[in-house]
């Protein structure tokens, strides 16, 4: 028999596995609908660079959270974590303001992602 915490543990699994799976998710579809070729105006040099260090520092926030879940030795280590937790801010401060300079569909869905990754870091990181 299962008992209370055991069983509120896994509500919270069968909530947070499907949605941070959808954060994921949708960071790929963000990247796979990423403008390359495009017949509209191209934007100017200065805001493909920031956009792509956008995509860069998002695709570090789904490598920070997958290892979170991959590596359990995260949770545990004091100092591994709190270096975790520095990257994550870092990488959702750099991803967030870079992002607003593309332009399209792509922008949109890796801003959700970043935010949504973000949001479920932080939860991660207040529940410790």
């Amino acid at each position: 028999m299962a008992g209370p915490i055991a069983r509120q543990t896994a509500a919270e699994g069968v909530v947070l596995v499907p949605l941070a799976l959808i954060a994921l998710g949708i960071l790929a579809y963000g990247l796979w609908k990423r403008p390359v070729d495009s017949p509209e105006p191209k934007l100017p040099r200065w805001r493909r660079l920031v956009f792509a260090l956008g995509i860069a520092a998002v695709s570090l926030q789904g490598v920070l959270f997958a290892a979170f879940w991959i590596w359990p030795s995260i949770s545990r280590d004091h100092l591994l974590f709190g270096q975790w937790a520095f990257c994550v801010h870092v990488s959702f401060v750099v991803a967030f303001s870079c992002l607003f300079t593309g332009k399209g569909a792509s922008r949109w869905l890796l801003l959700l992602s970043c935010a949504l990754l973000f949001s479920f870091s932080f939860l991660i990181i207040a529940s410790s």
